[in-house]
């Protein structure tokens, strides 16, 4: 068997991450977001940006940057601000998530 370049590999895994988030989209919501957006590293990676605009072709397909949120920053403030309500001691509903019974508090503080 022929090894894949590394190109190749990385396309690959690009269309594979493209094709889940699509499917995932199309088989868990009630219908197709009409926009979509890109933080982190993916958000900086063109051809996967290219690859999900054709599984949803109906979704506009935009990174956190574009509506001016730092694309570096999504995740940190997220946590952040699990964290911050952890300590608020405020409890998170993640029923239609998880199917937990109940609002709970996430997380521990050690």
């Amino acid at each position: 068997m022929k090894k894949l370049s590394v190109e190749d590999r990385l396309a690959t895994y690009a269309e594979l991450t493209a094709r889940s988030i699509a499917e995932n989209y199309q088989r868990y919501l009630p219908k197709t977001p009409e926009k979509v957006f890109l933080c982190g590293g993916g958000a900086k990676n063109c051809y996967l940006i290219e690859r999900l605009r054709y599984h949803l072709p109906k979704s506009e397909v935009l990174t956190t940057e574009e509506i001016g949120w730092p694309v570096s920053a999504i995740e940190g403030g997220s946590f952040a601000l699990l964290a911050a309500l952890r300590l608020w001691g405020v409890p998170i509903d993640l029923k239609s998530i998880t199917g937990a019974k109940k609002p709970v508090l996430l997380g521990q503080i050690i």
